[in-house]
């Protein structure tokens, strides 16, 4: 079982939950109405999501995933409405975590600055719970994951080369942003 609650009342409207399938459809509205912004960043988009059959396979891997405990993905919720994702990855044997956002860029003025709110949560949560390490891995030139990256805490560690592949001979690189809870002394 999650060690998470299921529903987070993060206030001003703000609640985290697990997506459920109910949430599907919108959530493909979010993918499709970001579909050519997010693919030229993240390959993820197009490969994992190309259907509404595929977004909706994945919703249920990832409730199965939290179920487990391997992670806390979480969709935000603003007023009732699905306005993007956070995902985190746990890996409970080195006590290392990863975030990955998302969020619609175009439904309200006011969605700005939730995934940075969410994020925070998160990141205490999980240092809370004894996480050491909270990382986030995103195209250098996705510069609103950077800010946020940064607003969160996380600085770059580096930059990997050719780790993404956007067709089949187009490779992509990744920033690399952490957080290191309780740092080793050198």
């Amino acid at each position: 079982m999650s060690a998470f609650d299921d529903v987070i009342d993060l206030g001003g409207g703000l609640v985290l939950r697990i997506i459920r399938e109910t949430d599907a459809p919108s959530y493909w509205e979010v993918v499709e109405t970001e579909r050519r912004y997010l693919s030229r960043l993240d390959p993820y988009t197009n490969v994992a999501l190309p259907t509404y059959e595929a977004l909706l396979a994945r919703v249920q891997a990832t409730a199965a995933a939290v179920e487990a405990g391997e992670q806390e993905t979480r969709g935000l919720f603003l007023d009732g409405e699905f306005v993007g994702r956070l995902y985190v990855a746990l890996d409970r044997d080195k006590m290392h975590a990863v975030l990955g956002w998302m969020r619609s860029r175009k439904r309200r003025p006011e969605v700005k600055g939730l995934v940075t709110k969410a994020g925070t949560f998160m990141i205490r949560r999980l240092t809370d719970q004894g996480y050491v390490r909270i990382s986030a891995i995103f195209d250098p030139r996705n510069h609103a994951s950077r800010r946020i990256a940064e607003m969160l805490g996380m600085v770059k560690e580096g930059t990997l080369r050719n780790n993404v592949r956007f067709g089949p001979t187009t490779w992509g690189n990744s920033d690399v942003f952490a957080i290191a809870i309780n740092p080793p002394v050198d």
